[in-house]
């Protein structure tokens, strides 16, 4: 079972007046919005560390329990196979592949 613990941070007066916009945007709480924006930012770090180190884009789904899409879309947006051809155009017939699904 995951325990939570409870953080406070300073941010930033800019940064505090974009969450307050997005939670309105999304009626959901402040606090909810800076910390969907933060686990978003670490899986995407988690994402691109595991692909440099060479890890597959299975094996890193599996081991941060990322949804193998989830995997595939921070690859494409990062570009960190932007220099392996064969693999930006499986990334790129995949997402189009599960855009249809959809």
């Amino acid at each position: 079972m995951n325990e939570n613990i409870a953080v406070n941070i300073t941010l930033p007066k800019e940064v505090i007046e974009y969450l307050d916009v997005e939670a309105r945007k999304t009626y959901l709480s402040r606090a909810t919005v800076a910390r969907q924006l933060l686990l978003q930012h670490i899986d995407e770090i988690r994402v691109i560390t595991a692909r440099k180190n060479n890890y597959s884009i299975r094996k890193i789904s599996q081991m941060y329990e990322i949804a193998y899409p989830k995997v595939l879309e921070i690859l494409h947006m990062s570009q960190v196979d932007s220099q392996d051809k064969e693999a930006d155009q499986y990334v790129e017939e995949t997402m189009k592949m599960l855009a249809k699904k959809k």
